[in-house]
């Protein structure tokens, strides 16, 4: 064989294992790509539902079935079906039709095979925090003003089904004291008011006096 055909050969053999290996790793890139998309629409067939969605109920029936109308950010509605076997939550804990409300923001699951219908329903919840300015009323009925951001207020609405804690123990009522900080997760009104499902406070601090009087003799 002459250097040329040599040449030639060698030239031959590099240009045949360059295509090889491209296709070998657009095979490769294709697999990977598959099987992605593969493990993507077991998640969501394992999940029950196709997408989710997020809207403000404008409107709803009680009736099973029943329907659910919601208004998009975009200023569309758009009205599902719920069934028996819809499940509803606020926040994480579960809870039944009868705790939705028109105004109030959803979370939508969408059945994977009948996208007008609702697999489930989840209420968002509001979270305020703040010092506590004022209470009145009573347990089960009261309102309480906290402290806000940029010098604003917000109210907190108990109800009798509001829960209290307090360093991580079940507290009461009565646990809720003028200068404590507290925090309220809740059911969003308008007007920065909050429906508290839930409230958790901390023990408002002595003032360095308090401390200074307390340290001398236990006088208060």
């Amino acid at each position: 064989m002459t250097k040329k055909s040599m040449n030639v050969a060698r030239v031959a053999t590099s240009s045949a294992l360059g295509i090889a290996l491209a296709v070998g790793g657009t095979s490769v890139a294709f697999a990977h790509g598959a099987k992605d998309h593969g493990r993507s629409n077991d998640h969501h067939a394992a999940r029950g539902h196709r997408h989710g969605v997020d809207g403000t109920i404008s409107a709803l029936s009680a009736t099973t079935p029943g329907t659910l109308t919601l208004t998009m950010r975009d200023g569309s509605t758009v009205t599902y079906t719920t069934t028996a076997a819809t499940t509803y939550f606020e926040g994480r804990a579960s809870a039944t039709s009868s705790a939705l409300a028109v105004g109030e923001q959803v979370d939508v699951a969408l059945n994977a095979t009948t996208p007008t219908t609702l697999d489930s329903v989840r209420i968002d919840l509001t979270h305020f925090e703040g010092k506590i300015l004022a209470i009145t009323g009573a347990a089960g009925a009261a309102t309480i003003t906290l402290s806000g951001p940029n010098n604003t207020t917000r109210t907190v609405l108990v109800t009798p089904s509001t829960t209290f804690e307090m360093k991580g123990q079940t507290a009461t009522f009565s646990s809720l004291v003028v200068g404590a900080e507290m925090g309220a997760m809740g059911l969003d009104a308008s007007n920065n008011t909050l429906s508290a499902l839930s409230i958790r406070v901390s023990a408002p601090e002595s003032s360095p006096q308090q401390h200074s009087l307390n340290n001398d003799g236990g006088r208060n």
